[in-house]
């Protein structure tokens, strides 16, 4: 009976103990050396690390999502105004790897908090039966202990993987964008010959757009500042207007919108430092199909050709001799001289379709118009 009696204490208490690891597990999201398995991401929060001390984590997941690293030191063990190093995070997806180092340099300022977007793995990198696997290793690198604190956070699909009727125009208004939280868009190119792509704030923050495919990592050597050359990048203010021809398309085209430390690449002055890192953006997207130039082409050589035409109609010979000192001058209403005045009329109408050629063109922007940065 006492053996019955212990054998059901221990198994309780086994239960027992098995129930506070979970719980443990779900409340920090990973446990050392461990492998998690969870589809909206993790976090690793206020753990503290010894000097040469390394733990790595591997997370599985079902699907092919883009995930965002951001690590943020809780409490500094060195002087503010080192520049030493205290802590590496290095992530990889088998695809695309970043390596973080804190604190880092933004502004003339350190910054003990960064993040990173991992770039997605394309659906031909997994095999059917496999998930994808996130390895991420952490490593302290002075001698007092240092506290941080690491999310792992998966994009929203339905932000990320933009649902599109590419015959429609598809707008995303009033998406918030952060320093440590940018924004992605995954864009399917399919069918299409041209892709438009505008966006729209009133917020005055700088910030950068990058443009890239699946086969282009947007971090070189997987540090933030020095970005990769292959790719598009441009700042934007308030309107950026962007199209890229089906020569330049890859299936599917990832769009990219990043917050600036400073606002420097847009301003003679920096305001970063007084002004808050948020930015509302507008975000659309619009398949652009050719149309023909035969039609404005051939009615601006017609309005060229009307005063020509007009001339020839109406006049003789002698016209040639008296066309300066009106002496040929023919009357019409008020006007004397209505002849001299309709010659010249060509070029007020062809003023007038070259504003509103002008108006139409800001209205609906082609890539003639855009500057981008190699």
């Amino acid at each position: 009976m006492k053996a019955l009696f212990f054998s059901i204490l221990l198994l309780f208490c086994a239960v027992l103990a098995i129930g506070a690891k979970k719980k443990k597990l779900d409340q920090s999201g990973a446990s050392k050396d461990g492998q998690i398995q969870k589809q909206n991401g993790f976090s690793i929060r206020n753990e503290t690390f010894q000097i040469g001390q390394e733990s790595e984590f591997t997370i599985f997941g079902g699907e092919l999502d883009l995930h965002r690293i951001i690590v943020q030191i809780t409490n500094i063990p060195i002087s503010e105004n080192s520049e030493v190093e205290c802590l590496t995070v290095w992530a990889s997806n088998t695809r695309s790897s970043v390596t973080i180092n804190l604190p880092v340099l933004e502004s003339e300022k350190l910054v003990y908090s960064t993040g990173r977007l991992l770039q997605p793995i394309h659906k031909d990198d997994v095999r059917k039966d496999r998930n994808q696997i996130l390895t991420i290793i952490i490593r302290s690198r002075i001698e007092p202990p240092i506290g941080f604190t690491i999310q792992i956070k998966t994009y929203d699909r339905g932000q990320y993987l933009v649902p599109w009727n590419l015959r429609d125009e598809f707008s995303l208004p009033r998406q918030h964008v952060e320093r440590l939280e940018p924004l992605a868009y995954r864009i399917p190119t399919s069918g299409i010959p041209s892709l438009y792509i505008k966006l729209l704030s009133e917020d005055s923050i700088c910030s950068l757009v990058i443009i890239s495919n699946y086969t282009d990592d947007i971090y070189e050597n997987g540090g933030y500042d020095s970005i990769n050359p292959k790719v598009r990048k441009m700042t934007f203010l308030h309107r950026f207007d962007l199209v890229i021809r089906k020569e330049d398309l890859s299936d599917p085209i990832l769009l990219y919108i990043f917050i600036l430390p400073d606002d420097s690449q847009c301003y003679d002055k920096v305001l970063g430092a007084k002004t808050p890192r948020k930015k509302r953006v507008d975000v659309s997207f619009n398949a652009q199909f050719e149309s023909s130039y035969v039609l404005p082409i051939s009615l601006t050589a017609l309005v060229f050709s009307l005063p020509i035409i007009f001339m020839w109609s109406i006049s003789n010979n002698s016209d040639e001799l008296c066309f300066h000192n009106y002496a040929c001058a023919r009357e019409w209403k008020g006007f004397r001289s209505f002849n001299h005045m309709i010659s010249n009329i060509g070029y007020a109408i062809n003023s007038m379709i070259y504003l509103a050629f002008i108006y139409l063109r800001k209205q609906r922007t082609t890539s003639e118009s855009i500057i981008t940065t190699p």
